[in-house]
This record gives C-alpha cells, structure tokens and sequence, in this order.
C-alpha cells in the first residue's frame, strides 16, 4: 500500500505467479513506470499497479476489480504511510484491511512516535515537504512497539458474509493464523 518508488516486485525472491498489487496515486505509479521503463526493468513476479485515493472508500472495490482474490490469504504491507494520514483515516484503511483479509493473511505496518513529528531537528524535512503539499499527520506515543498499542485497540470483532471475523489490527494470535506484525 502506497509503495511510492519501491520495487519489491523487481527485488524480492517471489515465486513468479505471486501477483503484487501496488496501491498508489497514479501520478506517483506513472513516475514509477516511466523510471522502469528507462530501466528496462523486468519484474520477477505479476506486478498490477492499482491507481487509488486510500482516503477514499472506493479503493476496496478497485482493488478487487484489478483482480485482488478475497478469498485467497494475502500480506498488506502499509510501510511508510501511516504518518501521512489522520487517525480517522488510518483506521478507516485498517478497517478496509480487515474487510478484505481472510484467516492466514498477515499486516506489516509501520508508524512513528508523535513526539518525532514535533522534534525540532526535523522541521526543515516537514517544512520542505509542506512546500510540496505533504504533510505528516498521525504518529502514536504508546509505550514500546508504537503501533501495538493503537492496534489493539482497533481491534473489534466485524461481520462478513454471516460470520465474526475479527480485524486485523491486534497484534497476536486471534485463534487462526492471522497476525499483526509491527515494528517501530
């Protein structure tokens, strides 16, 4: 989720029928595109960019219409977005996570402490990158893991298709194989 110019479909050791879907704006994936293409760079496994707003309640739908299988477990990995986004909105794609996973799926995330937002030997990066409309948003100050806590607390049960499944967001063992794995 938001890759920006990363390219684990180009440099991980995937199996070759693994479909990696790249969600992003599109400007950010046709930027992406055209550095590749100069490159001549050839994935190792199915690459499908996806084009989307995650602040948007649409991009589930994309996502599937590029041909995201719901019904297969997956791993989302949301590295290096969360600070970009609100609290609202971090737990409105979590909550669009949870919808999408199934038992064995797993989360990478990511998030930063709030007190780095505000450290005054990063302001220079957060002005410049004001000036370029980005704006850091969100970070957690819970005790250790910074997103542990948060997620847990995210973690209510949800309903899809007539069973309780409960959301990704806790990070354990929820009876199945699926988990939350954070790092700070």
């Amino acid at each position: 989720m938001a890759p920006g110019m990363d390219t684990r479909a180009f440099r991980l050791p995937l199996p070759s029928d693994t479909a990696v879907f790249e969600l992003d704006e599109g400007p950010v994936l046709a930027e992406k595109q055209a550095v590749l293409d100069d490159e001549r760079a050839k994935p190792i496994c199915r690459r499908i960019q996806v084009p989307v707003n995650l602040t948007e309640d649409s991009w589930p739908d994309t996502l599937i219409g590029a041909g995201f299988d719901i019904s297969k477990p997956a791993i989302f990995i949301v590295e290096g977005l969360s600070w970009y986004l609100s609290e609202h909105e971090n737990a409105h794609v979590l909550d669009h996570l949870a919808d999408l996973a199934i038992m064995a799926s797993r989360l990478g995330i990511d998030m930063v402490h709030h007190d780095y937002l505000e450290n005054l030997a990063m302001a220079p990066f957060f002005e410049l990158a004001a000036t370029r409309g980005v704006y850091c948003k969100f970070g957690t100050n819970d005790r250790g893991v910074p997103c542990r806590s948060w997620l847990a607390r995210r973690g209510e049960p949800v309903r899809r298709g007539g069973e309780t499944v409960r959301s990704l967001a806790p990070a354990r063992n929820l009876g199945g194989r699926r988990r939350a794995c954070c790092r700070g």
